[in-house]
């Protein structure tokens, strides 16, 4: 009888020595050397969130600084220096993006591809911040502290800034950071609630129609709804109140600036806006040398008018001794009331005019109301125009009537006239005691 041969099983030897026959195996995975990359993308992470924790530093140091600006009274100061650091960085940015091959170079050639979509939408986002930002200077920048040529010197460095910076938006980094584009976003959305108070009438309800308490030519130094055109904005007990100087040949100041005699305000007469009762006189204040200030009476030498419908008219820095009206006694519009002076918390002479709810200007309640002149000459953008109530801001030539000078408004407007822009009129409003830095 032939043995059967028992099956023999492949021992793990021949297993693992047996050569490999099947034809659809696997060649082996070569993984990639990662080790060696970990640092450099760590790296490169930690650089993106300390460069995005830099800029979040310096936009809140920004905002910080605007708004201290803003009740300090220096925003358009400030606007005017951030457009410059504004060109500076752009300029300092691009040369980095260029060595260092971060710039999306194709943007300026094909700005409206879907692919460069969210850099469009950026460059929009900085060309709206940069144009109301040259529309805010433009009128904030007062023409007569300088030169015509220092002012057309002042407004070409706010152009070409602001130009540069638009076109350094044209060639953006790859990166799109949304710290840096929202800085922008507030900026243009504070700059325009700004400029709206701006260009809106005042409101009919509140305003007070006033005659000129001067004759001739003065101009607004400080005025206007918005803390851009005049510092007392941020204050409710200031918030309405005009800076008024007069000019001669366009300038605030002839001679020595030290000598007040050399400011054409000094020593000018001024007389009641309206019929009233006086409420309130200060006379004995010193007029300050220019430099100096009385900050234990800020307003100086002045005289309060109770004008009715509790609105009183507050006339302050007066010279000293030039008061001719005594508490208590009943006036008529157009009487001659002081002379303008440098007395108390001033930069200069000129007139500090504002209406407000009651007698004491340092009454805690104490608000404000906007200013209409009535029956005067306007000068704005280079042209004049009669109003019979005229809405006043910063950089406004105001022409009053002269009784004795019948031929004063055909006179020649001054060259400053040429300095500022837009005009509005403002109308039905409530009249008020009638017939029927500067601080």
């Amino acid at each position: 009888m032939q043995a059967t041969a028992r099956p023999r099983f492949p021992s793990i030897s021949d297993v693992i020595g047996a050569p490999c026959l099947t034809t659809n195996v696997r060649p082996p995975i070569h993984m990639p050397k990662i080790i060696g990359s970990q640092p450099k993308i760590a790296e490169r992470t930690i650089r993106s969130v300390l460069l995005t924790g830099f800029h979040i530093l310096v936009i809140l140091a920004t905002f910080l600084i605007c708004f201290a600006a803003y009740w300090l009274g220096f925003l358009f100061n400030t606007l005017f220096l951030l457009l410059l650091i504004l060109a500076g960085a752009g300029v300092a940015s691009r040369a980095t993006g260029l060595y260092r091959k971060s710039l999306e170079t194709h943007f300026v050639r094909r700005p409206f591809d879907r692919t460069f979509r969210k850099y469009l939408l950026q460059s929009l986002n900085q060309w709206l911040f940069l144009s109301l930002a040259v529309v805010a200077l433009r009128l904030a920048i007062v023409a007569v502290q300088f030169s015509p040529g220092e002012y057309n010197m002042i407004q070409a460095i706010v152009l070409g800034t602001a130009a540069l910076s638009a076109v350094f938006a044209l060639v953006p980094h790859k990166r799109v950071r949304i710290s840096v584009n929202s800085f922008f976003a507030a900026g243009w959305l504070f700059l325009g609630i700004e400029l709206l108070r701006i260009f809106l009438p005042a409101p009919r309800h509140e305003s007070v129609v006033l005659d000129a308490p001067f004759r001739g030519e003065w101009y607004i130094f400080q005025g206007g709804r918005s803390a851009l055109i005049n510092h007392h904005y941020p204050i409710r007990s200031q918030r309405h109140a005009l800076d008024i100087i007069k000019t001669k040949d366009g300038r605030e100041v002839q001679g020595d600036k030290v000598a007040l005699e050399s400011y054409p305000a000094y020593g000018q007469g001024l007389y009641a806006p309206a019929d009233g009762r006086v409420a309130k006189v200060v006379n004995d204040r010193p007029d300050m040398p220019i430099g100096k200030t009385d900050l234990e009476q800020i307003v100086g030498n002045h005289v309060v008018l109770d004008i009715g419908h509790e609105r009183f008219v507050l006339m302050a820095h007066l010279k000293q001794g030039s008061i001719l009206v005594l508490p208590g006694e009943q006036v008529r519009v157009g009487r001659m009331i002081a002379e303008c002076g440098n007395s108390g918390n001033t930069s200069e002479p000129h007139l500090h005019l504002q209406v407000q709810s009651h007698a004491d200007f340092y009454a805690r309640d104490l608000r404000t109301f906007p200013i209409l002149f009535r029956d005067v000459t306007r000068g704005r953008s280079g042209r004049r125009k009669q109003l019979n109530e005229a809405d006043v801001r910063r950089n406004d030539i105001v022409i009053a009537p002269d009784p004795n000078n019948a031929h004063a408004l055909d006179a020649p407007m001054t060259l400053v006239l040429n300095t500022v822009c837009h005009w509005r009129r403002a109308s039905d409003v409530h009249r008020w005691g009638s017939h029927s830095h500067i601080t």
